[in-house]
């Protein structure tokens, strides 16, 4: 059984760890990963970009360079007479240092005929033939290469210009190359002709390969790069058939034109069958940059472009995604190693965490089930929780009191009963709140019927009264539930199941609340028929019953004292297990928070922000344990006040609206805008209400949305409104409804249930409604989601809204008061919630002076003026309340502010503080924030 016990509770604990832990850490790490993968394709793009950038500025700065010599040479005295016995040997002698860079110097005349440093036909002035060995050959002509147009033939206006052509082969040597060519201006500024220098093909492979294995390191030579020139031909391409080249036959011959000259074929990216490559075409002939994703081949690329400044070229680049991705996807790889790894260490963790806290549990729970079997374990739980192992101790010693309380009850009933049988009365008893009443076997048998041939019902009381005997006994019900009397005895008669008559003399008590409202009513029917015409022996007779009565009544009373003495104890109890929880809690919180306002990483302050959510939970459990308690010894009292329901509903919202957002829940809020300014109600507990309702839906809501709704749907003639409240949420649903408010209640009682919580939450709320003057209802579709309501008539508020200056005045007071260092006296024993306290209240700007019994703080006050004394209940030497009088009595320092500072929170206990002298209180565990407001009213007054 203990096993048994302990697996399932390991499992639910090791379940919850893990929802907790776990499934928001995977959530966050899917979305970083995917965020971390947008940014690592933006920044590989990006950088992928630039570096072609990198690439084409380079290139523009060679054809910068090219142009600058160009220039140069243009402007050469050797080269202003265009003799060719003074230019070429000058031009032979500055190739020898241009090379390999530049293959040959191409001179150019208006007419179209050129020079050129690779050959000449010295027979005709050193010009290009078709055979420069012959005298006769035919001249060669460069009037349709782009370069001798752009500078010659279309220079009309005698201008020096400096131009890159297409790609192109040479007439004379058959070498691909690019042309850099500038105007030749005589001494009178004419065109006397043009000079270029010839890029070769291979040089410039070359330096387009250098510079992309340069900057993307994660390519090979076979990268896919092109040049494309302004017209749209490849002037480069990673597939080398589609350069520009020769025409050959089928047999592989040359193919001449009617020039004798060799024809080219060129390759165009405009003519590529790709429409996206086309389209990029496009923009790089309109001299635009940029980078898109492309589709090439069976796979996705990106084709990165950028012009080439100071020529009129292009460069491109296409990229694999995958290869421009690489770098970044190794470290997102890394990310996923590093998540994996923590998915399993926080299940490990888990369940040794699991195991710490289930195995004292299961231990606790089974001996439990022990004593409810009649069996006496040990009692003790081997546990090193110190909470743990009070809370076992307080149920054992709880175990014990009821036990001997249940075996004194046994004992009274017992003698109840055998009295009950001697006495041979029947007995009836009226429960007047739930209006039921019950007949005993005896009292049929009296009337000759057996039991089960009679329900139990006022029917079958009245239907066998005498007829001439009603009116009496309506007069003595009547007399029982209006009069101050207790008691009561009366005769009449009753017909039997044959038609006969019997005398009855019947005998009542009333037990009643403090408010004098009758409760109960209990009586006894005695059979006196016999006794009518012996009215002497009746009188005695009347006297031995009302003696037996008297007894029994006597031990009600005293099994109904012994009852209130058992839910005395319950109370003693809880005040003390408040107490002893709420004292080590504020120091877990009060530390916590300290800490978390020091240095920290995101890890350590992700665990203490559990500990303040799993310290919050705890205090919520207890002040449900508390609420529940209060409201079934009928200890709450209604605080009517001036309510703003567009505050409260505001303030639910911002309290529940981050906790929705939290599992993705959407939270609504729909106000009537035709409620009143101020109502009167109770704010605290309405709050407190909406808080629970709100608070249970959103955690019974997977997805979708919780909404709270305030309707005005009347005013009535005496200056109150019917306002309804309904929350409503898209949650699981409820299956069976039946009994949702009775105490301890949950849809899921399961020890494997998915959702935690006491089960009180529904049950304090149906109470509270219920003192409010309401009823909560719910409708549920299991599955779908439910709604909770309520009604309440609410009185209408003569107050109005404060003017805003007020407020500006008291906030400025207060910050006035702020700016003063007040003197406070800290009177605490415990060393922890005292560190805790003083931390706090130096932070605030405030003076501390500690002293850690009544009695010190006394000695301190007579020696020292203070503003203001914080002070403990329970301490050693003297504890608070007796210093407290002893100040203001003693000392006659009445006006100066004592605030309770004490884990003493039950309303009885707040309540008697007061009347003993201290000016405020505020609860352990304190809020800082509460605390600080309630020093900062008091020193406000003074």
């Amino acid at each position: 059984m203990l096993n048994q016990l302990m697996f399932k509770l390991r499992d639910q604990l090791l379940g919850t760890l893990l929802i907790v832990g776990l499934l928001p850490a995977l959530i966050i790490a899917y979305e970083t990963y995917q965020h971390k993968k947008e940014q690592a394709l933006n920044f590989s793009t990006e950088l992928a970009q630039k570096k072609l950038n990198v690439v084409a500025n380079r290139l523009s700065s060679e054809f910068d360079e090219a142009k600058s010599l160009t220039k140069i040479y243009a402007r050469a005295p050797q080269l202003k007479a265009l003799e060719y016995e003074r230019f070429m040997p000058y031009l032979e002698n500055e190739l020898e240092h241009l090379k390999p860079k530049f293959e040959k110097f191409i001179v150019g005349l208006p007419n179209g005929n050129f020079f050129n440093t690779s050959g000449a036909n010295l027979r005709q002035d050193g010009l290009r033939t078709f055979d420069d060995s012959r005298a006769d050959s035919k001249l060669k002509t460069i009037k349709n290469r782009d370069y001798w147009q752009q500078t010659v033939q279309m220079n009309i206006g005698n201008d020096l210009i400096t131009y890159t052509s297409k790609p192109m082969i040479s007439y004379t040597t058959g070498t691909k190359q690019v042309v850099i060519a500038s105007t030749i201006l005589n001494d009178e500024k004419l065109i006397a002709g043009m000079i270029g220098l010839s890029i070769p093909w291979d040089y410039i492979q070359d330096l387009v390969q250098s510079l992309i294995l340069e900057n993307y390191i994660y390519l090979d030579e076979n990268s896919k790069v092109m040049l494309v020139s302004e017209d749209g031909t490849y002037w480069y391409h990673w597939n080398d058939e589609k350069v520009i080249q020769l025409r050959k036959d089928p047999s592989g011959e040359f193919i001449l034109n009617k020039e004798g000259e060799k024809e080219v074929v060129s390759f165009n990216i405009l003519e590529e069958k790709n429409a996206e490559l086309r389209a990029r075409g496009q923009e790089m002939l309109s001299g635009k940059s940029g980078i898109k994703p492309i589709q090439f081949g069976n796979s996705e690329h990106y084709i990165i472009y950028q012009p080439i400044q100071s020529s009129n070229y292009s460069i491109a680049l296409l990229l694999d995604s995958k290869r421009i991705l690489a770098p970044a996807m190794a470290s997102l790889n890394h990310t996923l190693i590093i998540v994996f790894f923590s998915f399993f260490l926080i299940v490990f963790l888990g369940i040794i965490v699991s195991r710490i806290l289930s195995d004292p549990i299961a231990e606790l729970i089974e001996k439990i089930s022990l004593l409810a079997l009649g069996e006496s374990p040990k009692r003790h739980v081997k546990t090193k929780t110190k909470e743990l192992r009070i809370l076992s101790d307080a149920i054992f010693n709880l175990y014990d009191k009821i036990d001997l309380q249940s075996q004194s009850i046994a004992k009274s009933q017992e003698r109840f009963s055998l009295v009950l049988q001697g006495s041979n009365d029947g007995i009836w008893d009226w429960n007047v709140i739930e209006n039921t009443l019950y007949l005993s076997p005896r009292w049929k048998e009296i009337i000759g019927y057996e039991d089960h041939e009679l329900d139990n019902t006022f029917q079958t009381f009245h239907k066998h009264v005498h007829p001439e005997d009603q009116e009496n006994i309506k007069s003595l019900f009547k007399n029982l539930i209006t009069s101050d009397i207790s008691t009561n005895h009366c005769r009449f008669r009753m017909l039997k199941k044959d038609g006969s008559t019997v005398s009855i003399l019947t005998r009542s008590i009333t037990l009643r609340n403090k408010d004098n409202k009758a409760l109960r009513i209990i009586g006894s029917n005695t059979d006196i028929s016999e006794l009518v015409a012996r009215e002497q022996e009746v009188i005695e007779l009347n006297k031995q019953l009302e003696t037996k009565v008297f007894q029994r009544t006597k031990d009600l009373v005293d099994a109904l004292k012994k009852a209130e003495q058992a839910n005395q104890a319950k109370s003693i109890f809880l005040s003390n297990m408040s107490h002893e929880i709420r004292t080590p809690m504020n120091g877990i919180i009060g530390l916590t928070n300290l800490c978390l306002s020091t240095e920290l990483n995101e890890v350590q302050r992700d665990y203490l922000d559990k500990v303040i959510l799993s310290s919050n939970n705890l205090l919520k459990i207890l002040n449900e344990i508390l609420d529940f308690n209060k409201i079934e010894s009928n200890m709450v009292e209604l605080e009517l006040t001036d309510v703003d329901l567009f505050e409260i509903a505001h303030q639910i919202e911002s309290l529940m609206k981050p906790a929705a957002e939290e599992k993705g829940i959407h939270f609504k809020l729909a106000l009537d805008s035709s409620f009143p300014t101020y109502v009167l109600s109770d704010p605290f507990r309405l709050s407190q209400i909406l808080l629970n309702l709100c608070g249970n839906a959103i955690k019974f809501t997977k997805s979708g949305s919780v909404s709270l709704t305030i309707k005005h749907l009347k005013n009535n003639k005496n200056n109150t409104i019917l306002a309804v409240f309904s929350v409503t949420d898209t949650g699981i649903g409820i299956q069976n409804t039946d009994n949702l408010f009775t105490p301890f209640k949950q849809e899921d009682t399961s020890i494997t249930r998915k959702f935690g919580g006491t089960g009180l939450g529904l049950s304090i709320s149906y109470k509270l409604v219920a003192l409010l003057g309401g009823k909560l209802e719910v409708e549920s579709t299991y599955g779908k989601g439910s709604t909770f309501s309520f009604t309440l008539t609410l009185p209408i508020s003569d107050k109005i809204h404060k003017a805003t200056q007020d407020k500006k005045e008291k906030n400025e007071q207060v910050a006035e008061i702020e700016k003063i260092n007040s003197h406070i006296l800290l009177v605490e024993d415990n060393k922890i919630n005292q560190l805790i306290a003083e931390e706090m209240l130096k932070k605030a700007g405030y003076l501390i002076t500690k002293a850690e019994n009544g009695q010190e703080a006394i000695d301190k006050l007579k020696l020292e003026k203070f503003d203001l004394v914080l002070m403990d209940i329970q301490m050693p030497v003297m504890d608070g309340v007796t210093a407290t009088k002893f100040i203001r009595n003693a000392l006659m320092m009445e006006d100066l502010p004592i605030i309770a500072l004490t884990a003493n929170v039950l309303p009885s206990q707040v309540e008697q503080y007061l009347q003993e002298g201290f000016s405020g209180f505020v609860g352990k565990p304190f809020d800082f924030k509460l605390l600080l407001n309630e020093i900062k009213s008091h020193l406000t007054k003074t």
